[in-house]
């Protein structure tokens, strides 16, 4: 791995930060920040109060010599729920916020470049496009389930499983710059298939790119602006 090139693309996903706070760019982000946050805080509230229900049903049926294990089996179940919610938001919220998205990368190329890209024109067009952006992600999320349902199995196998982690890592990585830079490159109607050859022949810069965003998506304030940060980033 080229490390000047993946350390170029790391930095770069930092580089929406400055865009997003363009007044151009001003509804773009704020409409769809308003959903993710409605979206975020249900999720928030729906998987608190699940785990507690969940928690509930499965201290109910421990025997009396094991209801020692009450307080462990709630710091364990925990952790699971909120994860789980926190990659089911994501994964909708992506779905959701894929026509905005689209919209923001377009916008950004048009402020940067000076025109706009071929995915700009007519009103019918603009809903081909949301379309076509609700459908390549779908497409997008069978590519993840593909690469991710053969690693969750890895993950349970001894000794692989060491080094599972790093493995997550970069293939999350890989993922997360799959995913963002569809909206510039799908506003050239670029196809999938034609995505991923390009981003192959980049793929240093790409995993790096990827890792940012990554982090960013861990920073509990900045998980809200990282799609977009990243979505500006991309463009």
């Amino acid at each position: 791995m080229g490390i000047n090139h993946f350390f170029k693309g790391f930095k770069y996903a930092f580089s929406g930060f400055s865009l997003i706070k363009h007044t151009g760019l001003r509804w773009y982000v704020l409409l769809p920040l308003l959903c993710s946050s409605a979206l975020f805080t249900f999720a928030l509230w729906f998987g608190f109060n699940k785990v507690n229900e969940f928690s509930r049903y499965i201290i109910a049926y421990l025997p009396d010599f094991l209801s020692w294990l009450a307080p462990l089996l709630s710091l364990l179940i925990m952790p699971l729920f909120l994860i789980i919610c926190f990659y089911s938001f994501t994964l909708l919220a992506n779905i959701i916020a894929a026509p905005f998205n689209g919209l923001l990368a377009e916008k950004v190329e048009t402020i940067l470049a000076g025109y706009p890209p071929p995915s700009n024109g007519r009103l019918i067009k603009k809903f081909n496009m949301l379309f076509h952006m609700i459908v390549s992600e779908c497409r997008k999320l069978a590519y993840i389930l593909i690469f991710s349902i053969p690693l969750f199995i890895l993950s349970f196998i001894p000794v692989i499983n060491i080094i599972m982690p790093i493995v997550w890592i970069v293939v999350g990585s890989w993922l997360l710059c799959i995913e963002y830079m569809d909206y510039p490159m799908g506003n050239h109607n670029i196809r999938f298939s034609q995505q991923l050859c390009f981003l192959k022949q980049h793929k240093d810069f790409a995993i790096g790119f990827g890792a940012g965003v990554m982090l960013l998506t861990l920073i509990p304030v900045l998980i809200l602006l990282a799609m977009h940060v990243a979505t500006c980033a991309a463009s």
